[in-house]
């Protein structure tokens, strides 16, 4: 009788240690090997990186699944992996509009030097925009200093704050505060004047008045917005520095002077200056944007001298169809005048 019980307990035994063995290949957990064998570390060490994925689902390769992280389920992994996709492309996207900006940047000052980047109209831009780019552009752009990377940070920052895009357009107030700074404090004009173009009105009339430095008031001149609200007492001294920059020799200040003036001509003074720039100045540039800025008003006196500028022959093409299309605007132009 004790032999059979002694071939019983073997046979138990074996069986155990079968079932170890069994358990072990198909993968169970670390640590729970057969009888007496220690687990390899290497396959520890797998089984920690992949979060628990099968050694037969690569980790880290293009193209395989996402491991899973612990707890995780298939569908909380894959919902994962196109969030993380989502954001590598919306990246990859923002980068490709900040490198064409850049080639664009770097291909203005081959073609006009620095001051390009100045008078450059702001670009068409895309894209959705949110606070954490934001924030980030304005930082990038604080501490920049090469002029290609300021000019292609600066639009970016203005199409965040200024273009609306329906319920994906958010804003920071802390980056609106951070460009004002800049446009009072940094040393570089260039900087204060691209800070400008992210600016309020407030921003541009301050920056008009008070800066030291004629091109960034010209810069101001040019984006500064029509009144409003604004009393009389305080709309002259814009205007008579708008009439200080149509003097300047640098003929695009005079230019971007001339195209926002209009906005800020209510004096009869005032207009009769816009008109003899419109009439004389030695740049049909900056002829051509006195014109159009003649428009912005109502008076009598402007239509008058467009009528005068669109019927001559001695003005060139650009000046002439600049006062015709004021004129066309307003809706008071002699049918005569289309034709040469």
């Amino acid at each position: 009788m004790r032999r059979i019980e002694h071939g019983v307990i073997a046979v138990l035994a074996a069986a155990l240690a079968a079932l170890s063995w069994v358990h072990w290949f198909r993968g169970g957990p670390v640590g729970e090997g057969p009888p007496g064998v220690a687990p390899k570390a290497e396959e520890a060490r797998e089984e920690t990186v992949a979060g628990g994925a099968p050694p037969s689902e690569p980790v880290g390769k293009a193209g395989m699944p996402a491991p899973a992280t612990l707890g995780e389920s298939e569908d909380e992994r894959r919902a994962r992996v196109y969030a993380e996709e989502r954001r590598a492309e919306v990246a990859g996207a923002e980068q490709a509009r900040f490198d064409a900006l850049l080639d664009q940047a770097r291909a203005l000052i081959a073609s006009g030097g620095l001051d390009a980047l100045l008078w450059a109209p702001f670009p068409l831009q895309t894209g959705s925009g949110n606070d954490r780019d934001l924030m980030r552009l304005v930082a990038e752009f604080e501490g920049e200093t090469d002029p290609a990377r300021l000019w292609a940070l600066a639009q970016r920052i203005r199409f965040h704050l200024t273009d609306p895009r329906g319920t994906l357009w958010t804003t920071d107030p802390a980056a609106t505060v951070a460009m004002e700074r800049m446009t009072r404090e940094d040393a570089d004009p260039l900087k204060r004047a691209l800070a400008l173009g992210s600016g309020g009105g407030g921003v541009a009339r301050n920056r008009l008045l008070h800066d030291l430095d004629a091109r960034v008031q010209a810069k101001a001149a040019g984006i500064l917005p029509a009144p409003s609200g604004v009393k009389e007492g305080d709309a002259g001294p814009v205007a008579d520095r708008y009439r200080e920059l149509l003097g300047n020799p640098d003929a695009q200040v005079r230019t971007e002077a001339a195209r926002g003036f209009g906005r800020w001509a209510f004096r009869d003074a005032d207009v009769d200056a816009l008109i003899e720039i419109a009439r004389t100045d030695p740049s049909p540039g900056v002829r051509a944007a006195a014109a159009q800025s003649l428009g912005a008003g109502s008076s009598d006196r402007a239509r008058k001298a467009l009528s005068a500028i669109a019927a001559d022959p001695t003005q060139p093409e650009s000046v002439r169809a600049a006062a015709r299309g004021q004129l066309e605007g307003a809706g008071v132009l002699p049918e005569g005048l289309l034709r040469d």
